[in-house]
Parts: structure tokens; C-alpha cells; sequence
């Protein structure tokens, strides 16, 4: 086998993409993921849409292109309360035929706030993003507030085996498998 597993990931937004970065070092820390996988932070890019055709070429363009090119391609996207099966259709209608067998989508029912409330311990609702500015209030005082761009500082204090009771989180390590 490589050395290492090279992956691309892309997430649906900027703040995601350092959230994914800090977390995918972690899980390797804490062997989760193998120790050989790896995920650069310039490998880590923004969806470009659900039904955008750049999704094509970006996938392409790392499991073809690079040098040396991608192993994988996880592509990361919020389903935002809608049916995950048809978030899924839309994206996988933007996987190259020849890029099939190295792509892989993971679909989150909401959006990756998900993903912290579960790893706190809080009920996460229909609406994770306000379940969280609600705990946040609750816990750190009344003119508490979450913004995306703190996310990454979620990380280190999420409960990873809490965690894994979600389908998608374990999709996601599952998707870190050759």
C-alpha cells in the first residue's frame, strides 16, 4: 500500500473547511482514521453548489490531474432538514462516470452543526444552528452567540464516541477506507 491515503474533501462552505481540517488531524490522533491518511488544508475546498457543473471538473481535476493525484474525493453536503437521498441525487449527478469508485458523498440531514451538537451532548432539534445558539446562551450567558466562524473552536471539545452514534459521522470515517 502508499504511504498515504491522499483525500480531497469538499464541504459547503469557507468555515467548514477549517472545522474539517482540525477534525480529521484529531481523528487521526486519536485513531479514528489511520495515521496514513492524508488530507492537506489546500485539499480542502468549497462547494461550489449543488447543481453546479464546476463539482464535475473539481472532482476530476484531483483524482486525475494532481500530482500526485488524489486517492479519494469526499464530497461533504448539508441536505438543510430536506430528503438526504435526494441531496444525494443532486450531487452524485455531478460525479464523473470515471470518478465513481473515488467518490464518495456524505450527506448531513442539516448541516455540520449537527455533527457539535451531537458531540456535546446537545438535543439537536430541527435546527442544530439554533439548538447551539441556544446551549451557548444557556452555558456561557444571555449575550452568548455562535458564528460559523468559530466552529473550528468546537473541535477539540466534541465527544467522538458520542459522535459515531450519528449515521453520516460514521459514513464520513467509513469514506477515509480504500
Amino acid at each position: 500500500m502508499d504511504a498515504s491515503f491522499r483525500v480531497c474533501l469538499i464541504v459547503e462552505d469557507k468555515y467548514g473547511r477549517p472545522f474539517f481540517f482540525d477534525l480529521v488531524e484529531r481523528l487521526k490522533r486519536e485513531s479514528f482514521l489511520p495515521m496514513h491518511v492524508s488530507v492537506p488544508k489546500s485539499a480542502i475546498r468549497k462547494l461550489p453548489g449543488k447543481c453546479n457543473p464546476e463539482l464535475s471538473r473539481m472532482i476530476s481535476a484531483a483524482l486525475k490531474i494532481g500530482i500526485p493525484p488524489f486517492n479519494r474525493v469526499i464530497v461533504m453536503v448539508d441536505a438543510e432538514g430536506g430528503p438526504v437521498n435526494d441531496t444525494r441525487a443532486q450531487i452524485l449527478r455531478h460525479v464523473p462516470p470515471d470518478c465513481g469508485e473515488e467518490t464518495r458523498i456524505v450527506v448531513l440531514k442539516y448541516c455540520v452543526e449537527e455533527w457539535v451538537c451531537i458531540g456535546l451532548g446537545i438535543p439537536v432539534g430541527d435546527d442544530p444552528v439554533e439548538s447551539l445558539k441556544n446551549w451557548l446562551r444557556k452555558t456561557r450567558g444571555a449575550k452568548a452567540d455562535y458564528y460559523k466562524g468559530s466552529l473550528p473552536e468546537f473541535v477539540p471539545k466534541l465527544d467522538l464516541n458520542r459522535l459515531r452514534t450519528s449515521s453520516s459521522f460514521r459514513e464520513f470515517l467509513e469514506a477515509f477506507t480504500p
